[in-house]
């Protein structure tokens, strides 16, 4: 059973339940934590970082110079103009310590999650469907009550193997990291991870439409899925 980003959830609900015979989990855009989490996790900044970095992060210390910021490398201005409007680096240096990290984005994001909270509290379904995502309160509300897969997947003994994108900005990396220490310390031997450099939360997916490429993450789904059958 393949399951991605909120479909990690899903499949490893249906294992668990051992209503239907299944013979392995892959999920890809792996989700960790429970719904709640994941998004606060989100508008921390540190997700904003993840998506931001390999605009400007040239030394790879997860944080973003002024240097780095006003850059004239083509990636740079790209980054400085279409996704951050030309913003200045001062007006974006939040924290004002001089570089750009997650907790500018934070303070940023703070007052909108939670804003979100409340709209979703209140069961304001229009704004949730036009300024969030296309879904209910009811639909949120419920995902935050699910048990996350850190602990229920150390319920499942069938092979698992999970395929993470390192520039995921929508599930963190970590939670892989997470759940194969789980795992080690329950001294169970059913979990292989990988890890693909430069890939999002849908492992490129998008370049093998546009670009005719099928990206490595997805690739090595595939010939998981071939030996496993």
């Amino acid at each position: 059973m393949l399951g991605c980003s909120e479909g990690t959830i899903i499949a490893s609900i249906v294992a668990d339940r051992k209503v239907e015979k299944i013979d392995a989990l892959l999920l890809f855009g792996y989700a960790n934590d429970n719904l709640f989490d994941i998004i606060k996790w989100q508008y921390s900044g540190k997700a904003s970082i993840i998506n931001l970095r390999k605009y400007f992060d040239s030394n790879k210390d997860n944080m973003i110079s002024k240097n780095e910021y006003e850059s004239s490398d083509s990636i740079a201005v790209l980054g400085r103009t279409r996704v951050l409007g030309n913003a200045s680096f001062e007006s974006l240096d939040l924290v004002k310590d001089s570089v750009l990290d997650y907790r500018d984005f934070g303070t940023k994001a703070a007052p909108y999650f939670e804003y979100l909270l409340k709209m979703i509290d209140s069961d304001s379904d229009a704004w949730i469907w036009k300024n969030y995502f296309r879904v209910s309160s009811r639909w949120l509300k419920e995902h935050f009550k699910l048990e996350a897969n850190k602990t229920r997947l150390l319920r499942i003994d069938i092979p698992t193997y999970i395929f993470h994108g390192i520039e995921d900005g929508n599930a963190p990396v970590e939670g892989v990291y997470d759940i194969q220490s789980r795992f080690r310390q329950a001294n169970k031997s059913n979990l292989k991870c990988f890890f693909f450099e430069g890939h999002n939360h849908d492992l490129n997916y998008l370049n093998w439409p546009f670009k005719k490429k099928i990206p490595e993450g997805l690739n090595s789904i595939f010939k998981t899925s071939e030996l496993l059958m």
